[in-house]
């Protein structure tokens, strides 16, 4: 038996606990860190309403990167209906045969995962992203961001999918997730191109980042091009909800959420100026009407980061990769 009270927590432990309190329908379920609890509580709890979720933070140590790795050897050691991992898919659902061939996730194990790479991919799901604006700033805004990130899913693609097959092939020269940061343009790109400057264009911009980064792996030795099309092909048959038009959510998360809020952030710098200039242009408002419409304006103003890391309105929407968590939780 182990000798701390963590390592002594099983299954079996929670089974009987659940009897002495009279809490059949009791579950505990691990998560990688703190920021993790609100998300998951909402998403365990939606999912499943008849049962009641402890949700309790896996963190060793200042070291955030152990934790998965601790959560996957201990719910496949000692998990169960009882007993449950919740985790970020990663790509490990992905390259699951390569890396866990006796399977990983759920029914493999009593351990749940994101689908798409991260929780910040449910937190920047784009059907949300119009309402999530709105209430950061009170502006409304006429920004698509539906189809700004299917034709941002549609450049991206050709380098996710190139990635996954170097990685599936077990090549040592593969796209590091940090790189991420450099096929989404800086914040003085997005503004540019957000005030229309001629030939500043966001697209454009990670088209560039793609292009530069797909040619170093193309050049890797372990890449052959047929060989790259058949796992394309295989791998849109094994994963048929991930396409061209929704790549975007299979791609590392840290990297997608700083580029969504640098994209809202810069729209509401803009929006604030228009706002500004108008007031100011009005003929009919006397100067200290507007300064206090000026000031009224700037206090309304709320922490986008904030607002996104409290964004679960995916839940309510037409998101697949919560109707897939929410199917594989149902079935426990």
């Amino acid at each position: 038996m182990g000798s701390k009270l963590r390592q002594n927590l099983s299954n079996l432990y929670y089974q009987r606990r659940n009897t002495l309190t009279a809490s059949p329908d009791r579950i505990t379920a691990l998560v990688e860190n703190g920021a993790d609890v609100a998300i998951w509580e909402r998403i365990l709890e939606s999912s499943c309403p008849q049962k009641r979720f402890d949700v309790h933070p896996y963190q060793h140590g200042m070291n955030k990167t152990e934790s998965k790795p601790l959560i996957i050897a201990t719910i496949s050691d000692r998990g169960g209906p009882g007993y449950i991992g919740c985790v970020d898919c990663d790509l490990d659902r992905f390259l699951e045969e390569q890396k866990y061939p006796s399977g990983l996730f759920f029914p493999a194990h009593f351990l749940f995962h994101t689908y798409g790479y991260s929780i910040e991919s449910l937190l920047c799901f784009p059907a949300t992203l119009r309402h999530i604006y709105t209430s950061a700033t009170s502006i409304q805004t006429s920004f698509d961001f539906e189809k700004f990130f299917l034709l941002l899913s549609k450049t991206i693609f050709p380098l996710f999918l190139a990635d996954l097959y170097l990685r599936s092939a077990g090549s040592n020269r593969v796209f590091n997730v940090d790189s991420w940061a450099y096929v989404f343009p800086g914040s003085k790109v997005i503004r540019q191109s957000l005030a229309g400057k001629q030939g500043t264009d966001i697209i454009a911009a990670v088209q560039s980042g793609v292009d530069k980064y797909l040619k170093q792996l193309r050049s890797a030795p372990s890449y052959h091009t047929g060989e790259c099309a058949e796992f394309s092909q295989r791998f849109q048959d094994s994963f048929p909800y991930v396409t061209t038009d929704n790549c975007v959510s299979f791609i590392y998360g840290h990297a997608l959420f700083n580029f969504v809020t640098a994209l809202l952030e810069e729209l509401r710098d803009i929006d604030i100026a228009d706002e500004r200039q108008a007031i100011y242009a009005d003929n009919q408002m006397a100067p200290h009407v507007k300064n206090q419409r000026i000031e009224e304006l700037q206090n309304l103003q709320l922490d986008i980061p904030t607002l996104l890391k409290s964004n679960f309105e995916f839940m309510d929407g037409d998101c697949l990769l919560y109707q897939m968590i929410k199917q594989d939780l149902q079935k426990l």
